[in-house]
This record gives C-alpha cells, structure tokens and sequence, in this order.
C-alpha cells in the first residue's frame, strides 16, 4: 500500500508577499519549491482566509469566549444525540415498513430530510430515519402532482374521487348500530338527504366489499339447538308422546 505524503502548509501572508511582488525569487530564497511559487503567482490569493490581527487582544478574547460557547453547545448536543439515539433502539422503530397514511406526516418527513440534507449526505439520513431512497423518490413525486395522502383529499387529478373524510364517513354509517336496519341503497340517500356524503350506492356496495366493512346484525330467533333426540330404546319417543305407537310399542315392527 503507498504511504500518503503530508502537504507542506505556508504561511497566508508570505504568499501573498509573494503575490504583491510578482516574482518567485523571495520565495526560492526561502526554500519554497519553484512549482509552488509559480501556482501561487498563477492563482493570487485566496478570498477564503479568515484571520486574527496578533495585536488585537480585544477581538482574540472574544473569539475565545465564542469558541468556548460554541463547545458546550456541541457537548450539549452530542449528550442529546445519544439520549435520542437510546430511545429509538429500545423502541426499534422501522419506518421503513410502516404505513404512513397521512400526508401532513410525510411532508414533515420529507421537510426534515432536506434541511439534515444541506449539512449531511443523504444517505446518512436514509440510514438514520430507516427510510430508503425509493421511497423518499416516491413521497416527492407524489407530493409535486398532489397525490401525497393515501386517500387523497386533492381536486386537481380526479374529481369525483372520495375524500378521506367522506370515506369515514361512509364507513360510520355502515357499521353504526343506528342505521343498521336500512339498506345500502337507503343508507346512501340518507347520506344525501343529511349532506353527509353525495356518493352512488354503487360505491357503498364497492366500498364495504374492498374494505371489508361488517354492519352490525342482532339474532331475533333463538339459536337452533346443537343436541338431537336422545333415546335408550327403539320407539321411546312415540310412546312417550303419542299413544298411536302403542302397537309398535309391544314389538310389532314399523311399516
């Protein structure tokens, strides 16, 4: 494996001594490389650097006392990460096999997602949400035609499509004790007459067979007995309840 040279770090001000001169002869004198002092005549000097005049205590105290603030708060930080990162593997969350209906939930996900993205790779924030790449594509292309929610509420693609609230409310009046001696079809006029829900009894019909809704039923006869007749001897019924079997009672056999 080949050892990793170090680079020769300079000092900001003899290279742009060396720039404000235009010659390289002060930099050879002191021992720096030709190719160096030329790369340093052909780029200029850096708009990047950030300083500290030596004789400014006033602004050195202050940036001491910056840094030392800005220390506790990353301690403090990093004591959070850690409580934060306890918590999620005791409860072991997978959102990535979890169901996120609402579309409120993902938008914050997803808003969550792109400010961590400016500081940190995407990836790693895959990775640390539990979400992957596919399915982060999916949420953002269903969130540019307004397709987010997984019943959306959304106008602009279809029209007549149901709302995630008419829907509930179709399913409160099917599976309510109230309305449980009406039919599906009277069940959707009533809807139409109350302003609940404007929607065919078609569409009730298909609903409760997609989603498998059960309307509530109450038994009005009394359940059919499980345990037949009981008898120890051939005609012991007929002559128990009939005196018209008494002559197959006496052994005569039954035409």
């Amino acid at each position: 494996m080949p050892i990793r040279q170090s680079r020769t770090a300079y000092d900001h001000r003899l290279r742009a001594e060396v720039v404000r001169r235009g010659s390289t002869t002060l930099a050879i004198d002191l021992g720096i490389p030709t190719s160096t002092a030329s790369s340093w005549l052909r780029r200029g000097v850096p708009a990047n650097v950030v300083t500290l005049p030596a004789d400014d205590d006033a602004d050195r105290f202050a940036l001491s006392v910056r840094v030392r603030k800005l220390e506790r708060q990353v301690r403090v930080l990093v004591a959070v990460i850690v409580l934060l990162r306890t918590v999620v593997r005791l409860a072991r969350p997978n959102l990535d096999l979890s169901r996120i209906p609402d579309a409120e939930n993902k938008r914050m996900v997803l808003r969550a997602i792109r400010r961590a993205s400016r500081v940190m790779p995407r990836a790693n924030v895959f990775k640390i949400l539990g979400l992957s790449a596919a399915r982060i594509r999916d949420w953002n292309r269903r969130e540019f035609v307004c397709e987010l929610d997984d019943r959306p509420s959304c106008p602009v693609t279809r029209p007549a499509r149901l709302t995630t609230a008419e829907t509930m409310a179709i399913k409160s009046l099917v599976v309510s004790n109230e309305h449980r001696h009406l039919s599906i079809r009277a069940l959707a006029l009533h809807a139409q007459r109350v302003g609940a829900v404007v929607a065919s009894p078609a569409t009730w019909g298909r609903l409760i067979r997609v989603r498998g809704w059960r309307r509530p039923t109450t038994r009005v006869h009394p359940e059919k007995p499980t345990i037949g007749v009981r008898a120890t001897r051939p005609n012991e019924i007929c002559i128990r309840f009939s005196e018209q079997c008494s002559d197959d009672a006496r052994g005569r056999p039954r035409l």
